[in-house]
């Protein structure tokens, strides 16, 4: 684009393009390199400093007519402003697809007023197919924190117009929070041809502005009805927030917010094995990228292929550090099934993963990543289960092994989440799936709290107590198992020294079996000591002349039948059931080992194996294993350097968890909590008393120091039918949780929150805060504000007085994702916004 200088105080031409009936009329209309001195908001513009970033949505669907409108818009909004190095500097961005979205105009390379209107007008219409906000936002960055581009202690503002929703939405927040946090002034125009259009995404527009002010929104044929609006918000300075005064910076602390992945890998024979070890390297490597903990992100694995062979390496709760995840990823072998079933796999993560229990978090996002071979021939069956997964709220991306396949794209939540393991960049998976949140940290740990941490957490292993159990041995002594049939008898008796038998009541069986013959060489409790039971153990001999294959499941029918033959296992009260198999060579049937083992894991039985042949392992050996046990993680090696370590793992150990408690440190300032909760027609009379519950919880936690501490309850639905069980004021705790038990049960036709809020600001939060004084407004609510508007309004002027909004959504796990936006919107934060489900509400908590 050239960018020739011209003398300011030359007129330049633009083209017009006026529509009539069936003509064009071109016309010429001439602007003053000086803007008019007569209008406040120009001369505002004009006389400041400024670096503006404008991006025009070029995507298909805006059409040419709106796309002239939307450039004319641009236009109105840059006649006000002088353009230089002493005034605004200004870039311009079209946006589409990936192909077409580019910078038409860089950061300050271009003359005065008139060569800018010039080169705005002139700008041609892209047509791209897709809506990629976040590059756009990208090339944003770029151009106002570039090495040379960069002007220090100016206002730097993003005027954004776009039609639709983002095709890169986690690409597009990550880069809108970095841009916020180094203010960046964001003003969003959503348009469209009607109302009813823009509300589809008017939610996202609003996440993106700086705030509700800066979100504007309007149809594409009446733009200049916001023309003045958006032109006084670009000149508006951008200030800095400043700490409150009188009160200490805070610091804060940042961290992945939390997230529920599922890596789903193909163990099919069409997937080599270079291929498959190459994707377990790159889940090893997203790994390493995340916030692996107890509280953050969960990682869960599954290998599929056929349906034999489709198993859960490990679930979502399982592992909770990087380094145990990496050391399992190097034990996870290639099943080479016979095809891809991906359809079943579905179905598992759909039934058995993201159900609410086993480690689904209600209140966490959820993720899968498909690795996925093409030749797929399962097209519908797939897109169905991937559509009851997206209906649940999961988030689907794609990385194909192959060759590009159509069917990748209606797999995937967005088109923009379909990537190939050859091409794939790391850091934009990591992007895709971790969002940073940024706490402020109000209490930290003084010397005396730490020591006094550091002695629960010493006294804390007094409380673990290991349970008695009943561990059955079982042995493989085909002739194949011979050469480590003397080397297994020797770890079996080692692991039995480790038990502790006498001081937990703990009884020991043994069981050989072979091709032909299952036979109990030691009956459970016939032995109480372990040097006696060592000795038994090596006294066993090899007496199976045949050789593989070996009865795994005749055997299991055998413990299940005549041992474990009651519907809770094992044969005594309060003690609990270990079988431990040491085996080797072919088995006989697989499909009725998985129904044994499934069987007697029904009654609470574990099954752990003891891989003998680890060194080198085979395909048929290594599945069969992967069937009988309970999980991925009791297939233990037998290495006589981790006996310790694997008989601790083997232990049955209870420990008596102990109540969080915070630190009084937290409470030393007065805090005044109001909460508000959603009475309308979509809480039932049997859900009330788990809701109640809840909010009694929260309060008794709140009450460590009652001297500094007001609550107060509302309930809410229609206009003008709120009630106040408790007024905002210092109750004692008794007094609080008996009216909070007695609430009534009241049913309202809609959730009117923006009047609610309304009303509690004029009622208890009109005046400003006391000096160290907290305020805090928690909003339950389980359907959409029926007023969402007004509801955003007076959030932005609670949050203004200094009021924080928590927002808690209590749904169903087939709502959350319709639920969450507006509240997400209206909480003071990402980390203020809580979403949980009616049946896990309360084993939930805010914290």
């Amino acid at each position: 684009m050239p960018t020739a200088r011209h003398n300011s105080k030359t007129n330049s031409v633009k083209i017009e393009s006026l529509k009539c009936a069936g003509c064009t009329i071109t016309s010429f209309k001439k602007f003053k390199d000086e803007p008019d001195q007569s209008n406040s908001v120009d001369v505002q513009c004009a006389s400041r400093k400024r670096d503006l970033v404008v991006m025009i949505n070029g995507t298909i669907s805006i059409g040419y007519e709106p796309f002239a409108e939307q450039r004319d818009f641009v236009l109105s909004i840059l006649s006000r402003m002088k353009f230089g190095l002493q005034a605004t500097q200004l870039c311009i961005i079209q946006f589409s697809d990936k192909f077409y979205t580019a910078v038409e105009m860089e950061m300050g390379e271009h003359g005065g007023r008139a060569e800018v209107l010039r080169n705005v007008s002139n700008i041609k219409y892209q047509q791209g197919r897709r809506t990629m906000t976040g590059l756009a936002m990208v090339l944003a960055n770029e151009q106002f924190f570039g090495k040379i581009k960069a002007r220090p202690e100016v206002d730097r503002v993003i005027l954004l117009i776009t039609d639709g929703k983002p095709a890169d939405m986690n690409l597009l927040q990550n880069v809108v929070k970095e841009l916020k946090e180094k203010h960046v002034k964001i003003i969003s125009v959503a348009i469209g041809t009607s109302n009813n259009y823009i509300q589809r995404f008017r939610y996202i527009v609003r996440s993106i502005a700086s705030g509700f002010k800066q979100a504007f929104k309007v149809e594409k044929d009446n733009m200049k009805s916001i023309e003045e609006d958006v032109a006084k918000e670009v000149c508006r300075t951008v200030q800095p927030p400043a700490p409150p005064k009188g009160k200490p910076k805070l610091q804060q602390k940042c961290f992945q917010e939390k997230k529920d992945i599922l890596f789903a890998l193909d163990g099919s024979r069409t997937v080599n094995t270079y291929t498959f070890n190459k994707a377990k390297s790159f889940v090893a490597q997203i790994c390493a990228e995340l916030d692996i903990t107890p509280t953050l992100i969960h990682v869960g694995m599954l290998q599929y292929s056929d349906a034999l062979n489709t198993r859960i390496e490990f679930g979502l709760d399982q592992y909770t550090k990087y380094h145990q995840i990496n050391e399992f990823l190097q034990n996870v072998f290639h099943s080479k099934g016979s095809r891809a079933d991906l359809e079943t796999a579905l179905r598992i993560i759909d039934k058995q993963i993201f159900n609410g229990q086993n480690g689904d978090r209600i209140s966490a996002e959820d993720f899968v990543l498909l690795f996925v071979n093409d030749g797929l021939k399962q097209g519908d069956q797939v897109l169905e289960q991937i559509r009851k997964l997206k209906d649940k709220g999961v988030h689907v991306i794609i990385i194909g092994l192959g060759k590009p396949a159509d069917l990748y794209e209606k797999m995937a939540s967005h088109p923009s989440d379909v990537n190939y393991l050859d091409t794939v960049l790391l850091k934009h998976i990591v992007r895709d799936l971790t969002a940073i949140t940024c706490r402020k940290v109000k209490c930290e740990d003084n010397e005396v709290e730490k020591n006094q941490k550091d002695k629960r957490d010493s006294e804390k292993k007094s409380l673990c107590q290991q349970r008695s159990q009943d561990v059955l041995l079982m042995i493989d002594t085909t002739r194949d198992m011979k050469p480590y049939f003397n080397k297994a008898l020797k770890f079996f008796a080692k692991f039995v020294k480790r038990l502790n038998i006498a001081a937990t009541k703990t009884d020991v069986g043994l069981m050989t079996f072979g091709r032909n013959r299952k036979h109990l060489n030691m009956e459970f409790g016939k032995y109480k000591f372990e040097n006696d039971i060592s000795k038994k153990i090596l006294k066993t001999t090899q007496t199976e002349k045949w050789s593989s294959p070996v009865d795994v499941a005749g055997a299991l029918r055998m413990v299940n039948k005549q041992i474990f033959n009651t519907s809770t296992g094992g044969h005594r009260k309060g003690s609990s059931d270990l079988i431990f198999i040491a085996t080797l060579g072919k088995v006989l049937d697989r499909y009725k080992i998985q129904k044994q083992s499934k069987m007697l894991r029904a009654k609470g039985v574990r099954i752990a194996v003891l891989d003998v042949g680890f060194k080198t392992p085979a395909i048929d050996y290594l599945n069969a294993i992967h069937d009988m046990v309970s999980g991925a993680k009791d297939i233990y090696p037998m290495d006589f350097r981790k006996a310790s370590t694997i008989s601790q793992a083997l232990l049955d150990v209870k420990c008596k968890v102990e109540e969080k408690t915070v630190s009084p440190q937290c409470f030393s300032r007065s805090r005044k909590v109001f909460f508000m909760l959603d009475r309308s027609q979509n809480l039932t009379y049997s859900e009330l008393p788990k809701v109640i519950t809840f909010i009694k919880d929260i309060v008794k936690r709140l009450y460590t120091d009652p001297n500094n501490i007001e609550v107060g309850l509302m309930h809410y639905s229609d206009i003008r039918t709120a009630r106040y069980p408790l007024m905002l004021r210092k109750w004692s705790l008794k007094v609080a949780l008996d009216r909070i038990e007695y609430l009534r049960y009241r049913s309202g036709r809609k959730n009117f929150l923006g009047y609610a809020l309304k009303t509690v600001r004029k009622k208890f939060f009109k005046r400003p805060p006391k000096a160290d004084e907290e305020r805090i407004v928690i909003v339950l609510a389980h359907s959409e504000p029926a007023d969402p508007e007004k509801a955003f309004k007076v959030s932005e002027k609670l949050r203004s007085q200094g009021v924080e909004i928590i927002t808690v959504t209590i749904h169903t796990k087939k709502t959350p994702m319709r639920l969450n936006p507006p509240y997400r919107a209206l909480a003071s934060s990402s980390s203020s916004a809580h979403s949980f489900d009616f049946s896990n509400l309360l084993n939930s908590s805010i914290d």
